[in-house]
């Protein structure tokens, strides 16, 4: 069947900075402390893009979202590879 449509819409941009083409992991972490894994394949780079979208549904908000979790891809730069939610709703 098709993917279930929570009330969340989620959108997770990544930003290829080193041009290399390999598939990306992601980790979201939901604000209930429960954690989903994202295999996106290499072809979304397949037209040389610079950027990608993730878009997808929940039933939860998202409070943190690691790039590459494991570390097993050449990244020039890891300390932008986290995003998390600060403070209070803004």
């Amino acid at each position: 069947g098709s993917e279930d449509m929570g009330p969340y819409y989620h959108r997770v941009q990544i930003r290829n900075e080193g041009g290399l083409v390999m598939p990306v992991e992601l980790e979201i972490t939901y604000a209930d402390g429960s954690t989903e894994r994202m295999d996106l394949p290499v072809d979304v780079w397949r037209n040389n893009e610079l950027t990608f979208t993730k878009g997808f549904f929940s039933d939860k908000e998202i409070s943190r979202v690691v790039l590459d979790p494991d570390q097993a891809f050449a990244d020039i730069d890891r300390t932008d590879n986290t995003w998390a939610i600060s403070g209070g709703a803004g």
